[in-house]
């Protein structure tokens, strides 16, 4: 694998018991670039119900600390399928940068997946009242940080009138905020979904509109799968668009499944009501993001027009980029999105009221 990489082997496949026979799928590895945790529901329950074996595939998840170690595993054909943030790709798209031979198919996670919190009762309220306090991010060079320069533009504010903490994104940070170290918090809206599981409160300065569009979580492959193998994108959206639907109606079924994948996630009985709370918070806390589809029917995976475009825009006007001359076409499709969602969403609905049920 590639240096300085952690990967681990966390999806344990053989315990699906639907789907064809056993070892009459594909193998297919899918780097993730986040600690298992909720959020992983979104995979489990589509490897328990057989919705990949449907399509010919057996999924291996492979965790990843962040999202450039995987897209650089997908380009060396180590990893299959990649998920994680689209910043990387499109910077690394620009003139005199090397291009990776990487490119997105499914829109995972429809709206900008962070926010900046504050204690229910601090006295800011917009993102122009943070003139003059202390904002705590993840680190002064994450993807995102382009993006908190522009908002801080949006709002009159310039670099120098907020001073930028480096905070990490863990459970700490939040006592940070609670003890006035930090004014305020710009986080992945995961990371605060699992503060608020505790009981917490929280309060949030609230985005522009082309802040909130923008792309947050994608899945990506090699060009090379998309020119050999696209039945197996085809079917991973597939499969993925089905468990989404799934986790939105029956997400404690998907939790309590999940822990039969990931042991180590079940609370201890003395804790299994609150922890259960805690972890479905945190599962349904970006699927507003997830079914922000545009008026009309409804269609997985698909990217909205203008909307690398959008994205584009805002990493130059953060800096990141030093052209907007980049080749939108070489970094996604929607090539794959009628056939992606070919299927009976009816049908993966009763089914998921019917698992709904059986978990309470």
């Amino acid at each position: 694998m590639a240096g300085g990489m952690k990967i681990i082997v966390t999806a344990l496949c053989a315990l699906s018991i639907t789907g064809p026979v056993a070892g009459a799928e594909r193998r297919v590895r899918v780097g993730t670039p986040t600690p298992t945790g909720p959020g992983t529901a979104r995979l489990t329950a589509g490897i328990e119900l057989g919705y990949f074996k449907e399509e010919g595939l057996d999924l291996e998840l492979l965790e990843f600390p962040t999202t450039v170690p995987i897209m650089k595993a997908v380009a060396a054909k180590e990893v299959d399928i990649g998920g994680g943030g689209v910043f990387p790709l499109v910077v690394s798209s620009q003139y005199g940068k090397e291009r990776l031979p990487i490119k997105f198919f499914y829109n995972h996670i429809r709206k900008f997946g962070f926010e900046i919190v504050v204690p229910p009762e601090s006295p800011l309220h917009s993102i122009a009242d943070l003139k003059g306090k202390r904002l705590g991010i993840l680190s002064l060079t994450a993807p995102y940080a382009p993006v908190t320069r522009v908002v801080l533009k949006e709002n009159g504010l310039s670099a120098s009138d907020v001073e930028l903490v480096a905070v990490g994104e863990n459970r700490a940070s939040f006592d940070l905020l609670t003890s006035g170290k930090i004014d305020a918090y710009e986080t992945f809206i995961g990371n605060s979904s699992k503060y608020e599981g505790e009981g917490k409160k929280l309060k949030r300065l609230p985005y522009s509109d082309r802040i909130k569009n923008l792309l947050t979580y994608s899945y990506y492959a090699h060009n090379d799968t998309f020119a050999n193998q696209p039945e197996v994108l085809i079917g991973f959206g597939r499969g993925i668009a089905k468990s989404l639907i799934t986790c939105n109606i029956a997400p404690e079924w998907c939790v309590k499944t999940l822990w039969k994948y990931y042991p180590h996630l079940k609370p201890a009985p003395h804790e299994m009501e609150d922890g259960l709370k805690r972890q479905v918070y945190t599962l349904m806390s970006t699927m507003p993001g997830s079914f922000a589809f545009p008026p009309g029917p409804r269609h997985f995976g698909q990217y909205p027009e203008n909307s690398f475009e959008n994205l584009i825009d805002v990493l130059y006007e953060g800096g990141e980029l030093t052209t907007r001359n980049v080749n939108k076409t070489a970094l996604y499709t929607n090539e794959f999105v009628d056939e992606i969602n070919k299927f009976d969403v009816s049908a993966i609905e009763t089914r998921a009221l019917e698992l709904s049920r059986s978990a309470r």
